[in-house]
C-alpha cells in the first residue's frame, strides 16, 4: 500500500478518449437539433395558393418497398421477353425433357438386356 505505483495512461488511448467524447458531444447536439426540427410544425400554409391551409405532398417521398419490387420484377420480366429469353427459356425446357427421356429409355432398355443375359445363362 504504501509504493503502489502510478498507472501510466498510454497517449493514444487518452486521444481516443477525447475523440469519442467529443464524437459523443456532436451527436447529442446533431439529436437536439433533429428533435427541435421535427417538433417545430412543418406545414405549409399554402394560402399563397389559394388551397386554404391545405398540406403539400413531399416531392422526393419513396414509393413503397412492396411497390418498387412488383415494378423492378415486371421490367426484368419485360427485358427477357423483348429480348427473346422466354422463348429460349421454354427451349431449353424442351431440350431437357428430351434428354431426360431418353436417358430413362436407355436405363429401361440396359435393364431388359441385362436380364435377358441373366436369363440365357
Amino acid at each position: 500500500m504504501l509504493f503502489t505505483k502510478k498507472k501510466k495512461v498510454n497517449p493514444r488511448l487518452r486521444d481516443l478518449d477525447r475523440m469519442s467524447e467529443d464524437m459523443a458531444q456532436k451527436i447529442s447536439e446533431l439529436k437536439e437539433m433533429l428533435d427541435k426540427t421535427q417538433s417545430e410544425p412543418a406545414l405549409q400554409s399554402g394560402e399563397e395558393e389559394g388551397r386554404g391551409g391545405q398540406l403539400r405532398p413531399e416531392g422526393n417521398t419513396m414509393p413503397p418497398l412492396d411497390r418498387v419490387v412488383r415494378v423492378k420484377q415486371e421490367e426484368r420480366i419485360q427485358r427477357a421477353y423483348t429480348r427473346g429469353g422466354v422463348r429460349n427459356v421454354r427451349r431449353d425446357l424442351y431440350e431437357g425433357t428430351v434428354l431426360l427421356l431418353v436417358l430413362i429409355g436407355s436405363i429401361a432398355a440396359s435393364t431388359f438386356w441385362f436380364i435377358h443375359l441373366l436369363e440365357q445363362s
